[in-house]
């Protein structure tokens, strides 16, 4: 078989890359195909838990690695690459970089409020509206392949029903735990000038 080409079977799955934001050798090789009525609404179930981490990697020559940890709708971020570490608390953003530190009004802020990963698995989507595409493995574990638009990509543990991985355009990929095991965001011990 040709890289990059995909031969059947007649158990439903098929073998070659599944991933078309070219993804990392932690997918598995091959799917299996699922109801076509299946959608987002009906796989995901991340409404009920309060948060979640992520390490993510963005960008292609000059990457930026941080984690990113979820608590409700506050987060803390940390871009272990440049340094620079975001706290968003209730209607603040602090940014703390090299011993200084600057806050702004979450609402005014030039700071995307969700960083790297948004806290919504499909912002701007219904999720009722968002087929599933099929099932596969991340590592070993057994997740259904979403992608709402032409960007995303999302991985979602068919035994939770909690995003595993999440790749966004060309370079992006954020890899999901300890969901629901996050404490509060805290501001940041630095004297911020408030």
């Amino acid at each position: 078989m040709l890289a990059g080409c995909s031969s059947g079977s007649d158990d439903g799955t098929t073998s070659g890359s599944s991933d078309s934001n070219g993804g990392d050798e932690n997918t598995e090789e091959s799917t299996t195909e699922v109801p076509d009525d299946l959608t987002a609404a009906d796989v995901l179930a991340e409404d009920e838990v309060s948060g979640f981490v992520a390490e993510f990697e963005a960008g292609d020559e000059n990457p930026i690695t941080g984690t990113q940890i979820v608590h409700e709708e506050d987060f803390y971020l940390d871009e272990e690459t440049s340094g620079v570490e975001r706290y968003a608390v209730g209607d603040s953003i602090y940014i703390v970089h090299r011993g200084g530190c600057d806050v702004e009004d979450r609402g005014d802020s030039n700071e995307m409020n969700d960083a790297y990963v948004p806290a919504e698995p499909a912002r701007g989507h219904s999720l009722e509206d968002v087929p599933v595409s099929h099932s596969t493995t991340v590592d070993g574990e057994a997740v259904y392949v979403i992608e709402p638009d032409e960007l995303t990509t999302m991985y979602v543990s068919t035994e939770t029903g909690y995003r595993v991985r999440m790749e966004s355009g060309p370079s992006t990929v954020a890899e999901f735990h300890s969901w629901g095991e996050t404490d509060p965001i805290e501001p940041p011990e630095e004297d911020c000038g408030i």
